[in-house]
């Protein structure tokens, strides 16, 4: 008998072990800030600066990125100038993207954007990642004043239970 119990043990061990494996979320959100923008990335999350030439001004590009699921996720920000030269910042980061993914094609998205926000855009692309593999991204772009804000998702398929999470429940002070 303690044979036999020694190993119905360590098998309720194992399917326990297993079992919780299985639940283990491969996408584990977390609140992350991003200047005065609060969001959710779904893994921990790598930080970068870099200045950009955006509405004819270098500008401070701060990064905030991770990859989780086969999915990239990333949170950027600017501020620019003024409020005319933000949404002029909108409009060149878009064409920008759009050339990144090497596709002019882009259809809207339909998104609830947070009330705070004086412009919003947001849409779905697909385009090719830097090695010429296809990609789909959902791309959104936040203004607030001067301050703008992009969220970007991509992935080989995008589905709503990466985009959803990730493009809701956005805050500032």
């Amino acid at each position: 008998m303690t044979g036999w119990s020694g190993v119905c043990l360590r098998m309720v061990g194992l399917l326990t072990l297993a079992a919780l494996q299985a639940c283990t979320p491969a996408l584990n959100w977390r609140q992350v800030q991003l200047q005065d923008l609060k969001a959710r990335l779904p893994c921990k999350a790598d930080t970068a600066t870099r200045p950009v030439p955006l509405a004819a001004t270098p500008l401070d590009l701060q990064m905030m990125g991770c990859e989780a699921d086969g999915a990239l996720f990333a949170i950027s920000h600017v501020r620019a100038q003024d409020t005319e030269a933000a949404t002029q910042v909108v409009q060149q980061w878009r064409a920008f993207a759009m050339q990144a993914l090497r596709t002019e094609a882009s259809q809207p998205a339909s998104w609830q954007a947070p009330a705070w926000a004086t412009q919003a855009v947001s849409l779905r692309a697909d385009g090719q990642n830097p090695k010429g593999e296809p990609v789909q991204a959902r791309l959104t772009w936040i203004r607030r004043g001067a301050d703008v804000y992009h969220l970007a998702v991509y992935a080989e398929t995008l589905t709503e239970s990466i985009t959803q999470p990730f493009l809701e429940d956005l805050q500032t002070p």
